[in-house]
């Protein structure tokens, strides 16, 4: 049994969908089944060794490979009222962002 632990992004993209059946025609013998969760949920489990002791300790797995990865990206009007543009740190411009939105702070 092959388990495969997806983070969300990966399912909802639909790329398990085109890639799953061609992982199953080039190895039926292996029977597949996948884990859908956040990455930091896949991440703690992995960590717990609940997806992958048995799996890396014979050997398996040692060559990962790194196939997506998200970007987050902050949208609004032209007029910048959090000013936002140009900042790098994600936490410091969602929040200065929701203080905004939410009136908490007077830019």
């Amino acid at each position: 049994m092959l388990v495969l632990g997806i983070p969300t992004t990966v399912e909802d993209s639909g790329l398990l969908d085109a890639l799953l059946p061609e992982l199953q025609q080039g190895h039926p013998e292996y029977r597949t089944r996948y884990l859908s969760a956040g990455s930091g949920q896949l991440l703690m489990l992995g960590a717990r060794g609940e997806l992958e002791a048995d799996f890396t300790a014979a050997g398996h797995g040692v060559l990962r490979r790194r196939v997506m990865e998200n970007d987050f990206v902050i949208v609004g009007p032209p007029a910048d009222p959090a000013r936002v543009r140009g900042m790098s740190a994600a936490l410091s411009s969602l929040r200065r962002t929701a203080g905004v939105t939410l009136g908490l702070f007077d830019l």
